[in-house]
């Protein structure tokens, strides 16, 4: 079977949000990944995404950091947002695995002390879909590992939303 997809160099799309990003006309929101291989859901039309490495993720989360502080005059629209925690279909996933261990969580921690200790930016939100209830008090527990200050979002199924908790 013939793959009529997309392979991507990672290195390759650093740099092209370095140079392109800022310039454009409409209100952008910087986002960053880890690899992604859509191919289990894709198939041959799959879109591949190589050598996103944990320097390399790192300094393309760094340069969307300072983009943002940079671009962005009012204070809630500077987000940047991290795809994703545990994205394992895709194989992009900052929770610990046996290839990479904590590297690309500590590259994420590096990138915010980094913004944090040169302008006092350091602002965390936790976004929580939480599908299954039933572990949602698992999944607040481990935000008492956070140290500063944050604000969660919380997100339920439709399903699930008389069940929904406001924090």
């Amino acid at each position: 079977v013939e793959f009529i997809g997309t392979i991507h160099d990672a290195k390759s799309l650093v740099k092209i949000s370095k140079n392109k990003l800022s310039n454009v006309n409409y209100e952008l929101f910087r986002g960053v990944m880890l690899n992604w291989d859509n191919t289990a859901r894709k198939g041959r039309r799959s879109n591949v995404f190589v050598n996103n490495e944990p320097l390399v993720y790192q300094e393309w989360l760094e340069e969307a950091i300072d983009d943002t502080l940079n671009n962005k005059k009012n204070d809630s629209k500077k987000i940047v947002f991290i795809n994703a925690w545990n994205e394992w279909a895709e194989g992009t996933h900052l929770e610990p695995d046996q290839k990479y261990g904590y590297a690309y969580l500590n590259a994420t921690s590096r990138a915010l002390e980094l913004c944090s200790s040169v302008k006092n930016c350091l602002k965390i939100g936790v976004l929580i879909h939480a599908y299954y209830l039933d572990i949602l008090p698992e999944l607040l527990k481990y935000l008492k590992n956070i140290k500063e200050e944050f604000s969660i979002l919380l997100s339920v199924s439709i399903g699930n939303r008389e069940d929904a908790i406001i924090i």
